[in-house]
């Protein structure tokens, strides 16, 4: 929006920020800035004496030296990322202040902020409603050779950030205050130590490691958090209509599953992405279900469960092949018992999916995401039949919500590959199916050639199509499309998000694409010639 296009009456991109809040963050970032220097110097003291008179200014490294001047780089490397954790609490404190004393409405980019102005506009309830529900929002990540990192840097960052916020509150002792500064000066000595840089390149597993790093940091238990203050503000800025934002937003990668960025990525590589994906869910929801059973001490005698519940607790007994053992090892504390046959189910999900070539199944696994998240509801609802609607808020919606945003995958993971490729393996196809010689298939930009995939998409499917002749790589990309069936008729048909085709020329390239795809068997109907899975 241009200065000569104002918004909406009540719409401030940016509301005017109170210059005591500005000041006093200021003065906050230059204490933090202080301290962190000082912490910095202590250490450069200890690891490399001669650097202080740079850090200060008074001097500049000799070029002459390049092991000097190395060590110098990463001086000021350390010390630009302390004053990025700096700027990055301290705007966190800038927010934190002006909700407090501004209220949540005045900041800037928050759903307060966005619905309150959406209230004021007229914007009505149904519009909002729907368009919650039409909502589809999902960041992905990549791993872009720029960020070069290693998980134990960013760990180290992590711990420095939230020291300084643990030091934010006028309650510690002084003592207490040169705890925290102590174990600051400890994390900016392992940063220093820590080999910043990985020297070779990352494996592709590793990457997937770096990703899954800032889903269990943060994205694991933060996300959910954002759909409760978009709830909180729906009910706020719409009373009386009882808004239930929903899970309007899931995650994607590329990490795992781009042929055409990363050579490394083979359909091996993907099988074992989308197996580590998978596994970190699921591991996620077994240990807070397991923090939520050790919560859940609710007696029976302190209250009167519905019949529905105790109905839905006795066939999930029943259903573990335990019940026995369980209700005696938990008696009375029937939330309990009913969270401990949800943790049963979610370990034999756990091994099924581990389980190796031929695997034997655990039938007590959940089949989808959707079944853990019913057993979840149920667990809400009986909460709420003994007015237990605090302790279900608190406790077990959170860990809900979890499973709506993540289910069983974590992230879609998308399939990326060049047009090049996927043209050269429905050459080596074309070859095979018509007989003629291979590299004698029609321009891939004329008439013919996309005539003759528009006359294969058409034709009935006939059962799955299996070449046996085709070139290694033309093999390696048809098979790249086979885990997509899989999988989505396994634990969770949306572990694969989108197939992107790069450096497309022409509507052949694409359609190409969805011959492959009709080859490989993902459409859903017996002729094959329409929707896909």
């Amino acid at each position: 929006m241009t200065e000569q296009e104002p918004g909406p009456v009540g719409y401030d991109p940016e509301p005017p920020e109170d210059g005591s809040i500005a000041a006093r963050i200021a003065a906050y970032a230059e204490e933090t800035i202080s301290l962190l220097g000082s912490l910095l110097l202590d250490v450069i003291r200890i690891r490399e004496p001669r650097l202080e008179a740079i850090f200060i200014g008074e001097k500049t490294a000799p070029s002459a030296d390049a092991p000097f001047l190395l060590r110098s780089l990463q001086l000021f490397g350390i010390w630009f990322q302390l004053l990025s954790i700096v700027e990055q609490n301290a705007g966190m404190r800038r927010r934190r202040l002006i909700e407090k004393e501004r209220g949540a409405d005045q900041v800037a980019g928050t759903f307060a902020y966005v619905l309150s102005a959406a209230a004021n506009t007229g914007i009505s309830a149904q519009e909002i409603e729907e368009l919650n529900r039409r909502a589809r929002i999902r960041p992905v990540l990549t791993a872009h050779p720029t960020e070069a990192k290693r998980v134990t840097v960013l760990e180290i960052h992590r711990r420095i950030y939230l020291l300084l916020v643990q030091m934010e509150p006028e309650r510690w002792t002084a003592r207490e205050r040169q705890g925290f500064i102590e174990q600051l000066r400890a994390e900016i000595d392992l940063l220093w130590l820590t080999g910043e840089l990985r020297l070779e390149r990352p494996t592709v597993e590793q990457e997937v490691a770096w990703g899954l790093h800032f889903f269990r940091d943060a994205l694991f238990e933060r996300a959910p958090e954002l759909l409760e203050k978009l709830e909180l503000a729906l009910n706020r800025y719409y009373p009386g209509r009882s808004l239930c934002a929903l899970p309007c937003f899931r995650f994607g990668s590329w990490i795992g599953g781009d042929r055409d960025g990363n050579p490394l990525v083979t359909n091996e590589v993907t099988r074992r992405a989308l197996f580590a994906y998978r596994r970190a869910s699921l591991s996620r929801y077994r240990a807070r279900l397991q923090e939520l059973c050790a919560k859940l001490s609710i007696a029976q005698h302190a209250i009167k469960p519905s019949p529905l519940f105790q109905q839905q607790l006795a066939r999930m007994l029943e259903q573990s092949g335990e019940g026995d053992t369980i209700a005696a090892r938990n008696p009375g504390e029937i939330f309990r018992q009913f969270g401990v046959c949800m943790l049963q189910k979610l370990e034999a999900t756990l091994g099924n999916s581990e389980a190796q070539s031929p695997p034997v199944r655990d039938e007590r696994a959940y089949r989808s995401a959707d079944e853990l998240i019913a057993d979840f509801e149920v667990m809400l609802s009986g909460l709420h039949e003994i007015k237990g609607q605090w302790i279900a808020r608190e406790l077990v919606l959170p860990l809900k919500r979890e499973v709506e945003i993540f289910r069983f995958h974590t992230v879609s993971l998308d399939l990326r590959q060049n047009t090049t490729v996927t043209n050269q393996t429905l050459a080596a196809i074309w070859a095979e199916i018509t007989g003629g010689e291979p590299g004698q298939e029609p321009s891939h930009d004329s008439r013919e050639w996309q005539d003759w995939i528009s006359l294969e998409l058409g034709k009935p499917l006939g059962g799955e199509r299996v070449f046996s002749g085709l070139p290694e790589q033309a093999q390696a990309t048809f098979d790249l499309l086979r885990p997509i069936r899989q999988n989505r008729g396994g634990l969770d048909r949306e572990a694969i998000g989108s197939f992107i085709l790069s450096m497309t020329q022409s509507a052949a390239d694409v359609l190409g694409v969805y011959l492959l795809a009709k080859y490989a068997g993902l459409f859903a109907d017996p002729r094959g010639s329409r929707a896909a899975l």
